[in-house]
């Protein structure tokens, strides 16, 4: 029996090294290709290689990762327009969804962002649950992922763009790397203004109507509201939540629509700059 035992134990140190030496492996590749293209791998580039979404997008679609960290590369040049006080208030309406399943959180937001845009009539079926059924349906389809990892989140609502013959393409950044609130909001109301509707790749403890409960949920933001006498700045959310207590559009502070994707790992989908 203490034979067995030692044997097994062998194999699972021995398993063990050989994940940890291919994640290892994936970094040192990325890193490499970066090299090649003279791209600078600094700490905001670091926090993708640190993150299993994007792991999982290098090695599905190299080409396409490369050119998230090639922009994030770019992005000190980048220069957000920085609407007025009054411009700041802007919407891109869309319906509360709710989510079919518990886990279908992302096929939700995205069916909430695509009627916001106006093109989910790309997707088959004459209710919201059964038009969440042919998203899930799809990407099942066209992935080894169950679930999807936030590329794929982003490959899909691209996927229904296009159908409907739109540009105005989704791309993702880490939401560390934003760097502030001011910036937050202005790439926020970049993409409501060219009618793309920002979605969260969240945790949800920071939102007051969430009381410091904890999800890794996606959410879409649909409106920024800005009161200039008391200059602060709100965003709406569109929950998709299974849950009574959290199903909804919910106003809350901007800063706090930010620390959701701040930490731990998280994204924000969004219309990139042209």
């Amino acid at each position: 029996m203490k034979k067995v035992v030692t044997i097994l134990l062998v194999f699972v140190l021995l398993l063990s090294s050989v994940v940890s030496y291919a994640s290892l492996d994936y970094k040192t590749m990325i890193i490499n290709d970066l090299k090649k293209r003279n791209i600078k791998v600094d700490e905001k580039i670091m926090g993708y290689i640190a993150t299993e979404d994007f792991i999982k997008h290098y090695e599905d679609d190299k080409e396409d990762a490369l050119k998230v960290l090639i922009d994030e590369s770019n992005s000190s040049n980048m220069r957000w327009p920085v609407p007025g006080n009054s411009d700041y208030n802007i919407s891109v309406w869309c319906p509360n969804i709710r989510q079919y399943k518990t886990n279908w959180c992302s096929f939700a937001n995205i069916l909430q962002a695509l009627y916001g845009i106006g093109v989910s009539y790309t997707v088959p079926g004459s209710t919201y649950n059964s038009k969440q059924i042919s998203i899930k349906n799809y990407h099942v389809n066209h992935s080894s992922h169950s679930l999807p990892y936030v590329y794929e989140v982003k490959n899909l609502l691209n996927h229904y763009l296009s159908n409907a013959g739109y540009g105005r393409k989704y791309t993702y950044r880490l939401g560390s790397n934003i760097g502030s609130t001011n910036n937050f909001v202005s790439v926020v109301w970049y993409s409501l203004h060219r009618n793309r509707p920002p979605l969260l790749h969240a945790i949800t403890d920071p939102l007051e109507y969430y009381h410091g409960n904890r999800y890794y949920h996606y959410l879409t933001v649909d409106r920024i509201y800005h009161n200039t006498s008391a200059n602060y700045k709100k965003m709406r959310i569109v929950d998709s939540h299974y849950k009574n207590a959290y199903f909804g559009k919910h106003y809350e502070d901007a800063y706090l629509v930010y620390k959701t994707i701040k930490y731990s790992g998280r994204y924000l989908i969004y219309k990139k700059m042209n």
